[in-house]
């Protein structure tokens, strides 16, 4: 059996790794369909959710906020 470990976060409909309802579609039907309303912005691709933002700190341990639009650059992060 797999567990897996959602770090305590509702499931994030507008995460940037999430599938669009149309994904994978050959005739143009949705192929993903959310269980409960409000999940209007599925599959998004344009900045990390803010879901998406609290898990990144809780994975690294991270204390410092980040804003979604934020870029960093390749020597700010030891490269």
């Amino acid at each position: 059996m797999h567990v897996i470990d959602h770090l305590n976060e509702p499931y994030d409909y507008s995460s940037i790794m999430h599938y669009g309802p149309y994904a994978f579609s050959g005739s143009g039907k949705k192929t993903i369909l959310p269980r409960k309303s409000g999940a209007e912005r599925m599959g998004q691709r344009i900045a990390f959710s803010d879901g998406d933002i609290r898990k990144i700190n809780k994975l690294y341990q991270c204390s410092n906020s980040v804003n979604g639009n934020s870029i960093v650059e390749n020597d700010q992060v030891g490269f």
